[in-house]
């Protein structure tokens, strides 16, 4: 449908059911997209039910790879309200979609300052780069700490976001 035309030019994509236009999109995500457009008592709600976690994502994805800018919106208010996603999660979704930082701002911050270090699951989870760069602000915040620092301002921990991510957004 949206490449160049065909050699046959007697047969056009779509025109007869022998011959769909083929979305390369997995049946559950459609089902996911259409459900929200035709049967979703969705509202604004502050919080969002832990099963409907994997819907949200499938929309997304296809908001994404359909540029429905509006769609995307809703799916990303789902997904960003607290304690919907795992930071590190949340983290991903911000790299595979592109979607700005101040939707994960809060996640970073939370996975630069907790104690513990990223798991081997997390750090698969997310592509090389992320991982090396929230590895690089956590030794950056742990370093300065050891050096007399006795806890850190909630200003110097977002400079510290800022420097290693730069990202606007």
């Amino acid at each position: 449908m949206y490449s160049l035309p065909p050699v046959n030019r007697s047969v056009k994509e779509g025109v007869t059911e022998n011959n769909s236009i083929k979305l390369d999109v997995k049946a559950r995500d459609f089902e996911n997209l259409l459900y929200l457009f035709y049967d979703a008592p969705y509202e604004w709600l502050p919080t969002v039910v832990d099963s409907a976690i994997p819907m949200w994502e499938s929309v997304l994805h296809l908001a994404d790879m359909f540029d429905m800018h509006e769609v995307k919106v809703v799916a990303l208010h789902a997904l960003g309200r607290p304690g919907a996603l795992a930071d590190v999660h949340k983290i991903a979704l911000y790299n595979e979609y592109g979607i700005a930082r101040s939707w994960a701002n809060s996640a970073f911050t939370r996975v630069c300052t907790r104690t513990d270090a990223l798991t081997g699951d997390e750090i698969a989870e997310l592509k090389p780069a992320t991982a090396a760069v929230l590895r690089r602000a956590r030794e950056a915040l742990l370093r300065g700490m050891k050096l007399g620092t006795k806890a850190h301002t909630a200003e110097r921990i977002q400079e510290v976001v800022n420097k290693n991510f730069m990202v606007s957004g």
